[in-house]
C-alpha cells in the first residue's frame, strides 16, 4: 500500500534531512522507500551496538591488560547506549542512497 499524503510528506522531510533537497526533490515517495528506510535504521542501530563494544583508543598499541581495564566500560555502553552513532547513520545512509534514488526515480 502506497504511503498516504501525510506519510509521503514526512518521508520526504526525513530523506531531505539525510540526503538534501537537491537529491530528494527529484524523488517520488513510494512504499518501497519505507522498507529501505527501515533497513537504514536497522543497519545504523546494529552498527552502533557493535561500536559500543569496541574499546576506546589508548594512544598506544593496547594489550590484554588495557582491554581488561576497558571491559566494564564496554559492557556498560553495550547495555545502556540507546542512540545511534553519527558514523553508523552516515555510513548506512551512504550505502542506501542509490537504492532510494532508483526507487524514487521510478526504478
Amino acid at each position: 500500500m502506497e504511503p498516504t499524503e501525510s506519510e509521503q510528506h514526512d518521508l520526504r522531510m526525513v530523506l531531505t534531512a539525510i540526503y538534501g533537497p537537491q537529491n530528494v526533490d527529484k524523488w517520488k515517495m513510494k512504499y518501497e522507500m519505507l522498507e529501505v528506510l527501515a533497513g537504514l535504521v536497522s543497519k545504523s542501530r546494529d552498527c552502533s551496538k557493535l561500536i559500543d563494544m569496541v574499546p576506546r583508543p589508548a594512544g598506544w598499541m593496547p594489550g590484554v591488560s588495557y582491554i581488561r581495564r576497558q571491559l566494564r566500560e564496554m559492557a556498560r555502553r553495550a547495555l545502556t547506549h540507546r542512540g545511534v552513532y553519527e558514523l553508523c547513520a552516515n555510513t548506512s545512509a551512504l550505502a542506501l542512497r542509490s537504492r532510494f534514488s532508483t526507487i524514487g526515480q521510478g526504478g
